[in-house]
């Protein structure tokens, strides 16, 4: 401190270092005057007890002794002898020698910081000593005859006589010896308790006057401490004025300080902020969930043993979007931050200092070029996709999903509020995004693939849902739009694409071969998942039999019904093995002329049909109770094999089990005036048949 500081405020330090003084020195007096007390009265406690101790052990050798008697040389009243003995001795021996700590175990506390009790009570305490001294070895025989193996009854019995006599004899004498000391002991913290007070009432009135001169001094400076403290106040509010994160303290109670920074009014597009509960502000902006999760927060913030600095990573609110009614009425919403620092004064947590940070601008960047890397790693898988795949494959792929899109949009447009109608059009929609995974399947297009597929799984929701409306088709507008930008990326990168060498392309494409190729990769991959070996026959198949407008749609149905015979149709290795079939099954495909007519069969050698699998379906539906079911013919029961939604796969996946693969190809062959029909024998062969017309124009579905 600066020479002129002291000399200035001499007379003040020292009023007050003595007043410390004299305060610590009445204190300290205090600290020592509740120690004594408390020592005085716990020997006070124990020597009083002495004498109900010795009574205590008496009466336990009685006890003992009538065990003995009764021929038991190890009897339970030893062991409660044991306490008294061992307490009455251990004081004894504490108020005699002087001890710190006594009767450890035995109930007994800390004791006897005044090492010296012999000199109070006269010869009370060597008379109890004396006595004391020969009935201790006696008892002590007693109770430590446990540890003698030869020990017998009849020799227990004659300790305790010999004990008990001794008792009887001098019992009286040593109750009244120690009685005497525990009065002397009384009186002399009598003594030491009236000392005490009389120094604590010195002490306090040494304090009162040098707290009067400490006032007067006081009142003398407050009117200079009140013009720096309005100083420091001005101060304050310039700084909150300006300053333009949004400050305030929030106090164990989540109330709002009275001070707090302009530029929370704004954020807020509230006044009168001082004193509200915070968590009462904020509900109107943010949802009940961040709402509850805030509050937690901020309560684990204050609860003790918390490191508030290491909470900051599960802050809820460090990013949390808030909905502001701005003062024309408008709704607005701005991304805000909210950072919590903890305000201590002598380790203790008083507040937490928040600071709110408009971060509305920085996120909305951070998205756009989060969306933008996310374009840029799609275009990247769509290149890495599709850089494999044959020019007229992609190329006929393309066009495909195209119609589809149009398809569905066309779908979409289609007005109807009734649920069948509604639903009519999920199941539309549906067949159209399954084959289009289909056709991506076959030429290995992954990534168009798995969007169809979560294509599906919206559709799926819908389809499960118990009532539909028109709103509930946003979500499928979206997924629509996806998979129209995937394809548009597609499409680009194919005109990329078109001079490569490294995709092989052909001006006269082989029609059969191509075919061939995407069927078996149909085979394989649904092979592979499923732990099966699968050959495809195309032997007898002749593209030329087909109608003379061959479309994307027989290629289609095709590669639903190729997936469907490996899928449901053909067993394991080792289910094949056990029926003595070749271990790799066979899908084959053949077509026949009849007439004006053609046939495109698809066999497997597989499992057949099971119409009890059929069965349990229907009746896990709860549309159909069992015995209904039951009542179903083979041939009812083989129609709902292509009904939509019905599979007999336990569990979805990517390969089977919404519902929709024969569903599609029924309707399909149907739409171009042929027929679909299905001939299987259990154990050994599924057949299906597409008959169509030769001449018939197909259909772009």
């Amino acid at each position: 401190m600066p020479k002129w500081s002291w000399v200035k405020y001499k007379e003040i330090i020292f009023s007050v270092a003595l007043f410390i003084v004299l305060d610590a020195g009445v204190l300290i007096l205090n600290y020592y005057t509740s120690f004594q007390i408390a020592n005085d009265a716990h020997a006070i406690e124990l020597a009083s007890r002495q004498s109900t101790l010795a009574e205590e052990m008496l009466h336990r050798l009685y006890q003992v002794r009538d065990d003995a008697q009764a021929g038991d040389a190890m009897p339970s009243s030893v062991d409660q002898l044991g306490k008294p003995f061992k307490q009455f001795d251990e004081v004894l021996d504490g108020f005699i020698h002087g001890v710190a700590l006594i009767g450890r175990g035995l109930d007994q506390d800390a004791l006897l910081t005044e090492a010296d009790y012999s000199g109070v009570g006269g010869e009370s305490l060597s008379n109890a000593q004396k006595i004391w001294q020969e009935y201790r070895g006696l008892v002590s025989n007693v109770v430590y005859s446990g540890f003698d193996d030869d020990m017998t009854a009849k020799d227990l019995l004659d300790s305790t006589k010999k004990a008990i006599a001794y008792g009887r004899e001098h019992g009286a004498e040593l109750v009244d010896a120690v009685q005497n000391f525990a009065g002397s002991v009384e009186d002399r913290a009598q003594q030491k308790a009236s000392r005490l007070r009389m120094f604590q009432m010195v002490g306090i009135s040494l304090a009162v006057i040098n707290f009067f001169i400490i006032l007067f001094h006081f009142i003398r400076k407050l009117s200079r401490s009140d013009r720096a403290a309005e100083t420091a106040r001005r101060e304050t509010e310039e700084i909150l004025g300006t300053v333009n994160d949004g400050l305030f303290l929030l106090d164990r109670k989540s109330k709002i300080g009275s001070q707090y920074s302009a530029s929370l009014t704004r954020l807020f597009q509230q006044k009168n902020l001082a004193g509200r509960p915070f968590f009462d502000l904020l509900s109107s902006m943010v949802s009940g969930k961040v709402l509850d999760t805030a509050r937690e927060f901020v309560e684990v913030l204050f609860a003790e043993h918390v490191n508030a600095e290491l909470m900051g990573d599960l802050n809820p609110l460090e990013q949390v979007e808030l909905t502001l009614m701005q003062n024309d009425g408008r709704v607005a919403t701005r991304i805000v931050s909210f950072r919590f620092t903890p305000v201590r004064e002598n380790g203790e947590l008083l507040h937490l200092l928040v600071t709110v940070d408009d971060i509305t601008e920085q996120v909305e960047l951070a998205r756009e070029l989060d969306q933008l890397r996310q374009e840029n790693a799609r275009e990247a898988d769509l290149l890495l996709s599709a850089v494999h795949v044959q020019a007229e494959r992609l190329d006929q792929l393309l066009g495909s999903a195209n119609r589809s899109v149009r398809d569905i949009n066309r779908i979409l447009q289609i007005q109807g509020v009734r649920d069948e109608q509604l639903r009519g059009k999920v199941d539309s929609i549906f067949r159209i995004v399954h084959r289009l995974k289909g056709e991506a399947a076959a030429i290995e297009l992954s990534i168009l693939e798995t969007r169809a597929h979560q294509f599906e799984d919206l559709l799926v929701r819908l389809r499960n849902s118990e009532s539909l409306s028109g709103n509930d088709f946003l979500p499928v507008t979206v997924a629509l739009n996806h998979l129209s930008r995937d394809l548009i990326a597609l499409q680009t990168l194919a005109e990329r694409l078109g001079g490569v060498s490294t995709r092989e392309s052909s001006q006269n494409p082989d029609k059969k071969r191509l075919l061939e190729e995407e069927l078996v990769t149909v085979a394989q991959q649904a092979a592979q998942q499923g732990g099966k070996d699968v050959e495809l026959d195309m032997d007898l198949f002749d593209v030329e039999l087909l109608p003379n407008n061959f479309s994307e749609d027989i290629r289609a149905e095709l590669i639903q019904l190729v997936r469907n015979a490996v899928v449901h149709g053909i067993e394991t290795r080792g289910s094949r093995q056990l029926q003595g079939k070749p271990v790799a099954g066979v899908v084959q495909l053949l077509t026949e002329k009849q007439g004006g007519t053609t046939r495109i069969i698809v066999r497997d050698d597989g499992r057949g049909i099971d119409l009890g699998t059929i069965r349990k379906r229907l009746a896990a539906s709860g549309k159909w109770s069992h015995e209904q079911v039951n009542q179903f013919t083979p041939a009812e029961l083989i129609r709902f094999l292509f009904s939509p939604g019905f599979s007999t796969v336990d569990e979805e996946n990517n390969l089977a089990g919404r519902g929709v693969g024969l569903d599609y190809v029924k309707q399909q062959v149907e739409s171009r005036g042929g027929r679909l029909t299905l001939k299987a024998k259990r154990g050994q062969f599924t057949e299906f048949c597409m008959t169509v017309p030769v001449n018939q124009t197909v259909a772009v579905s």
